[in-house]
């Protein structure tokens, strides 16, 4: 069995919005320590436009046909610009501890294109704000900057593992659960009403 102990790894990803004639792309560089404890360190950086929910529930796809065809646009985006450092290390057998450092710029963005196939005269091309749909050109937040930290510790309860001289496994087991508890911070934002506490 060949184990790969250390390793370097390299992503990038790239978007082209047609209509504002923007690109916007993402870049990580990820560095694994070794495979006993699976440290690893990663450097992220992003420039896209993101949804406001951070769980991505409207599919471009399903999108694309709502405005196109009825003039609905639900996925309301944001200009998301950042620069992360995380860290993550199984510390003992079971529990591991993730931990991050963010910088982020947010801007507000707007409908650059009305671009439907059928116009009903009735019907109104929703705006990209999520606060009010016939909100054109004004925007739901100011531009700001913040920095976010985060440290989040994951237990799972009963976990097995296979230990090799170099390496070791994890057995994934549905018996027992997992439970993570972690505490996110955002703090020296350009607009202080931005900072927070999250636990």
């Amino acid at each position: 069995m060949m184990i790969i102990n250390v390793f370097l790894e390299a992503s990038s990803n790239i978007q082209y919005g047609f209509s504002d004639e923007r690109l916007r792309a993402t870049g990580s560089l990820s560095y694994k320590f070794n495979s006993i404890n699976n440290a690893y360190l990663s450097l992220t950086g992003e420039v896209l436009a993101e949804q406001f929910n951070s769980s991505k529930p409207i599919s471009p796809l399903i999108n694309s046909v709502s405005t196109l065809f009825f003039e609905d646009n639900y996925m309301k985006l944001y200009d998301r610009s950042f620069v992360a450092l995380n860290y993550y290390e199984e510390l003992f057998n079971g529990i591991s501890l993730f931990a991050g450092l963010s910088y982020e710029r947010r801007k507000a963005l707007f409908n650059t294109t009305d671009q439907t196939f059928r116009n009903e005269e009735n019907d109104i091309y929703t705006s990209n704000n999520p606060l009010d749909e016939t909100a054109f050109g004004v925007a739901p937040f100011k531009t700001h900057n913040i920095i976010k930290g985060s440290v989040t510790a994951r237990i799972n309860f009963g976990q097995e593992y296979l230990s090799y001289p170099d390496a070791k496994y994890n057995v994934s087991s549905d018996d027992y659960p997992t439970l993570y508890l972690g505490y996110e911070k955002g703090f020296g934002a350009t607009d202080s009403n931005y900072d927070f506490d999250s636990i």
